[in-house]
């Protein structure tokens, strides 16, 4: 894990203060009570490293196994998003994921701008990068 996958304190602060101001301005107390099942609001980076995104990963992988959409490799499988909503974190639909092991994680994002719906992309890459692998064809650059 780098330097910039970690939380910052302040990142820390402004997600409890946010939290905090909500709670009090909808129940009008000034104590923050646990709210089970509740994911407080996160940036995208806090979420990846969260608990809270540790346990959706598990859960999809356990539903749908562990392996590559397209050349299903079992070693280095990541969950890359196709489509990024912070309200939905640790709620995500199984849709807005596809496992996607780190050489075709890495390939999709060289040839693909991030944005926070990436489904159509992620769709045609996985599709077209698949009948790749199969025809073992190692050059990718040109999907």
């Amino acid at each position: 894990m780098g330097l910039l996958d970690k939380p910052l304190i302040s990142e820390i602060a402004i997600i409890d203060k946010r939290t905090l101001h909500k709670y009090n301005k909808k129940k009008g107390k000034n104590k923050v009570k646990k709210c089970k099942n509740k994911i407080p609001f996160m940036s995208y980076r806090m979420y990846m490293c969260s608990a809270y995104w540790k346990k959706r990963k598990s859960e999809y992988f356990s539903k749908h196994g562990k392996k590559c959409a397209v050349c299903d490799k079992k070693a280095g499988v990541t969950l890359h998003h196709k489509k990024y909503d912070n309200r939905l974190n640790g709620k995500e639909p199984d849709d807005h994921f596809v496992a996607l092991c780190g050489k075709h994680h890495h390939e999709f994002h060289e040839n693909h701008k991030l944005s926070t719906d990436m489904r159509k992309d992620t769709d045609l890459y996985v599709f077209t990068a698949r009948q790749v692998a199969n025809s073992n064809i190692d050059d990718l650059s040109w999907i």
